[in-house]
């Protein structure tokens, strides 16, 4: 997926694309519509924005591999806590989004994020990159 920094942080496309009711993009995962609850309300910026609640069926563990398990419950240890605005505020202090942002066209509301900029350990990064170099327009 592509993703954007956003005024809320970043998000992946096509993920903001089911949220939003894309039709494209609802059949092309092959549903209807999401699992869950959706409303319109406004954001704390005025605009308005879609809010996700209430799950409307059970999570199918079997779409997911044992590694995919282990980093969500990872995850949701680590910040079950955190508000809305404090999981706000991590995603911008993240480098790859302050660059993307930093970067937007005219002060628009959204900007390209890159794959590379999201590894922040610049050494693991360049090894990433020569690694993957060779094979990633075939992927």
């Amino acid at each position: 997926d592509n993703y954007y920094a956003l005024w809320y942080g970043p998000v992946a496309s096509k993920a903001l694309d089911l949220i939003e009711g894309d039709k494209w993009v609802l059949r092309e995962a092959s549903i209807d519509r999401l699992p869950l609850k959706t409303t319109v309300g406004k954001a704390p910026n005025g605009k308005n924005t879609i809010f996700l609640s209430d799950p409307e069926r059970e999570v199918n563990l079997n779409l997911l591999s044992k590694s995919d398990i282990r980093v969500f419950d990872e995850i949701v240890e680590k910040y079950k806590d955190y508000s809305f605005k404090q999981l706000m505020d991590l995603t911008h202090e993240h480098e790859a989004y302050k660059e993307a942002w930093a970067k937007r066209r005219d002060g628009g509301e959204r900007a390209p994020m890159y794959y590379e900029e999201m590894i922040e350990d610049k050494a693991k990064r360049e090894a990433l990159i020569d690694n993957l170099e060779p094979v990633a327009a075939h992927m």
